[in-house]
């Protein structure tokens, strides 16, 4: 309690509040799905680096490597062209 008054609290995706469509529209998908709190900073660059060695789309290398399903991917596609999610 203490270190979330004076915010020494690390949020976690759980504390994460949905990103409103402008936070999202025009973003990467690492990006939106970061924001979505889908994905850790850490599989975003895993994820890269999948995409770079394999090539390929990198919302394929998210769900190849198991950090989202392919229903993620596809609404992280929706929100970063501002559809509703």
């Amino acid at each position: 309690m203490f270190y979330r008054m004076f915010g020494r609290h690390r949020r976690t995706n759980a504390d994460a509040q949905w990103p409103s469509g402008s936070e999202l529209t025009g973003r990467p998908v690492g990006r939106v799905l970061l924001k979505m709190g889908k994905v850790t900073r850490e599989q975003v660059i895993e994820a890269l680096k999948h995409q770079r060695a394999h090539g390929g789309m990198l919302g394929e290398a998210f769900v190849r490597l198991g950090h989202v399903k392919p229903d993620e991917v596809a609404a992280a596609l929706a929100a970063q062209r501002g559809n509703s999610i």
